[in-house]
C-alpha cells in the first residue's frame, strides 16, 4: 500500500439472517439456522520491517450461531397472509464465537 494512499476504516456490525429449512411442505417441523451476529473491523499499522508500507489488519467475528429444531402451527388469514407460531426446542448446535484475522500489505 502506498504511504499516502487512501484508507477506509471499517467497523460494521450486523445481525446475520435466520434461515428456515422445512422438514415437510406443511412447515410443521423445521430447522432454524440463526447465523448470529457478524462484526468486521480493520486497523492500519506500520509493521516492524524496512518497508515503509502501511499494513491493514482485518478482524472478522461471528457470534451467537445456533441451529434449532422447531415445531410450527400455521394459520392462514382470510386475506391469504400466513402466520406461523413456533415452538422452539433446545439448540442442536450452539457454536462458540470464532474470529478470523488477516493482514494485507
Amino acid at each position: 500500500m502506498q504511504e499516502n494512499g487512501k484508507r477506509i476504516k471499517l467497523d460494521v456490525s450486523i445481525n446475520a439472517p435466520e434461515i428456515v429449512v422445512p422438514f415437510t411442505s406443511s412447515f410443521e417441523e423445521v430447522i432454524l439456522v440463526d447465523l448470529g451476529k457478524l462484526r468486521v473491523s480493520n486497523t492500519f499499522f506500520v509493521p516492524d520491517t524496512e518497508e515503509r508500507a502501511i499494513a491493514e489488519l482485518y478482524d472478522i467475528k461471528l457470534t451467537d450461531f445456533k441451529v434449532t429444531r422447531c415445531c410450527g402451527l400455521i394459520e392462514i388469514a382470510a386475506d391469504g397472509q400466513m402466520d406461523i407460531q413456533w415452538t422452539v426446542g433446545p439448540p442442536i448446535i450452539d457454536h462458540r464465537p470464532f474470529q478470523i484475522k488477516h493482514t494485507s500489505r
